[in-house]
């Protein structure tokens, strides 16, 4: 038996079958006489398909040098950035923008990944450093503020840890703004903000990537860029008879990648085969019907709709939607369906005695640890003062109310003053007979 420190994530992989053509899988529930599909689209794989032309690429870097890239982060940002220049092509473009407190952009606008322009850059890339704090939104802006260019692929590769706290307003900015562009998040470091990569990442209708161990920069970066490359399934769409009786999420369905599935759940009212799945695959159209009616049944698929559900409900937030009708529509949701949200919760109530009431409770020193890979040298003063040991103080005594003021003492404190009050009227009327 190993045991370990829990101070990073957890990541399970795994590899399709090769396939030349996309795969599709589903799972079906019902209930309430409503038809749940769980469904994966797997595309087909690079390997049989690696000398398919490639689509020219205008690619945008956004790369982190705020402080919280100190350490092992920063390495790894600045080799997987050096990576992805040397991979470009000569039909691509490209520039880089740094982010910390304020936002730089190297070139004035998209150059082409000629040699002058990729050594340029990689000589920028190699003297990139950390420092500073994580102001996202105008990197974000930039990156986003222009069309692709006519004829190229528009991808926005963004390095970062993600340590940011307006998370709701960098989303707003990727829904509203993504348009033909598509967002790849690329998490670096042991503790990076998953949920932040992987919102923005399905907002912008890309993926994300975590790597944690700087010695796999070099293996998985060139797996990414080797995939993002090479696109195998674009414009995806579902087709039905009666578009009222089918919501698919997500929506508007991503790019397919080599060895990156489309995972999508479905509602609908009858049990049918007339539902197909259309899109381009490596320029070639393509369509296959979905077999509902022999779907193989499985429970929890109708909570997992819900669940895509309320989220793309969340999404549309973002986009202007009144907070308190979305608020309503998921609350109602998570209750028919018995979900947890932040809108809804559930209460456990533990009745059982844990310790004799007349024994004290110990006092123990809680030492925090950081991510792994992070120094406390190198953390704010902010995160130093947390990361050392605290001390935690419990009540001792559990079964006699506590008044939330010292009251004994405030009443002796008023008779203080009711006697003093007492004793000048006195003293004051006694004056007035004597005069």
């Amino acid at each position: 038996e190993v045991i370990v420190p829990a101070d990073k994530d957890f990541e399970l992989t795994w590899t399709p079958e090769p396939d030349t053509a996309p795969h599709v899988s589903v799972f079906k529930e019902e209930a309430d006489g409503e038809v749940y599909l769980l469904g994966m689209v797997t595309p087909p794989s690079l390997e049989e398909n690696i000398d398919t032309p490639r689509v020219p690429r205008e690619v945008i870097f956004v790369i982190d040098t705020s402080g919280s890239m100190e350490g092992t982060s920063m390495p790894q940002a600045k080799e997987a950035l050096q990576l992805a220049l040397r991979r470009l092509q000569p039909q691509d473009s490209f520039n880089i923008i740094r982010f910390s407190d304020d936002t730089l952009a190297f070139f004035d606008s998209t150059v082409p990944a000629d040699r002058k322009h990729v050594l340029l850059a990689l000589s920028y890339a190699s003297s990139l450093d950390s420092g500073g704090g994580t102001e996202m939104m105008p990197a974000l802006q930039l990156a986003l503020r222009d069309e692709p260019r006519s004829g190229h692929l528009k991808q926005i590769i963004f390095i970062t840890d993600g340590s940011v706290g307006n998370e709701a307003e960098l989303f707003k900015v990727v829904s509203s703004s993504i348009g033909n562009s598509r967002l790849f998040a690329i998490g670096i470091g042991s503790a990076p903000n998953g949920y932040f990569m992987r919102k923005a990442a399905e907002l912008g209708r890309g993926s994300f990537t975590i790597i944690d161990d700087i010695g796999e920069v070099a293996e998985r970066m060139s797996d990414l860029f080797a995939t993002l490359e090479h696109p195998m399934v674009t414009d995806l769409a579902f087709n039905w008879l009666d578009a009222r009786n089918i919501s698919v999420y997500p929506d508007p369905l991503p790019d397919l990648y080599a060895s990156e599935p489309l995972i999508f759940t479905a509602r609908m009212t009858n049990d049918t085969d007339a539902i197909s799945i259309s899109g381009q695959v490596l320029g070639d159209n393509w369509i296959t019907s979905l077999p509902v009616a022999n779907a193989r049944s499985s429970e929890g698929i109708a909570k997992l709709w819900a669940l895509d559900r309320i989220d793309d409900l969340n999404n549309t937030v973002f986009e202007g939607a009144n907070a308190d009708f979305i608020k309503s529509r998921v609350t109602d949701l998570a209750l028919d369906f018995g979900l947890l949200t932040k809108h809804t919760s559930m209460v456990a109530i533990d009745v059982t005695p844990v310790r004799p009431v007349e024994e004290a409770l110990a006092t123990h020193e809680i030492t925090t640890n950081l991510p792994s890979g992070w120094g406390y040298e190198s953390v704010s003063d902010k995160a130093q003062e947390t990361a050392v040991p605290i001390t935690v103080q419990k009540i001792v005594s559990l079964n006699v109310p506590q008044g939330a003021t010292l009251a004994h003492l405030f009443i002796i404190s008023g008779l203080i003053a009711l006697f003093a009050g007492v004793a000048i009227i006195f003293v004051r009327r006694k004056t007035r007979l004597a005069a």
